[in-house]
């Protein structure tokens, strides 16, 4: 009796230096993900072209979650428009759109699998195009890469260049 008491205290003690790393690791992750791209995406980027402008607009609702709305105009018509999830999960940072004339209107995962104060690479090898996402912060701007093999598998690289809108 007194040996399995002597266990379950040494269980207990256990469990709540587990809990109290967990808690202290949740902390220095929060502080980890304010110095992210992720935070210094925050507010509105636009893309001018000749007859075209690219918007994307980045909102923080939590340290975990990450969302925008992003459109291609032309004059008054919508030529392009998409929503974009960054998500935690499991320790992972996942990016996820969902483009309305694409997948169905589907959002599509691709893992983070770079990410710095001032860039992140997103990939998703089994997506049709792209199969590769990134951003990099340049002083009040960003440019967006998306890349990968299309159906005819000629390697294709799109850019966004944007800049933050004040």
């Amino acid at each position: 009796m007194k040996t399995l008491f002597i266990g379950l205290i040494g269980l207990c003690g256990i469990y709540s230096i587990a809990c109290t790393n967990e808690k202290q690791e949740e902390k220095i992750n929060a502080i980890e993900i304010k110095k992210t791209i992720f935070n210094q995406m925050i507010g509105t980027w636009v893309a001018d072209y000749d007859s075209t402008k690219y918007i994307e607009s980045w909102t923080s609702m939590s340290d975990s979650l990450f969302i925008s709305t992003g459109c291609m105009l032309q004059g008054t018509d919508t030529l392009f428009s998409e929503s974009v999830e960054i998500k935690r999960n499991m320790g992972k940072f996942f990016y996820i759109p969902a483009v309305k004339d694409q997948n169905n209107g589907q959002a599509v995962s691709f893992e983070v699998n770079s990410l710095t104060d001032t860039s992140f690479v997103a990939e998703n090898l089994k997506h049709d195009f792209p199969q590769r996402i990134s951003y990099t912060l340049k002083g009040d701007s960003v440019i967006a890469f998306i890349e990968g093999e299309n159906k005819d598998k000629e390697i294709r690289r799109e850019y966004f260049n944007m800049k933050k809108k004040k």
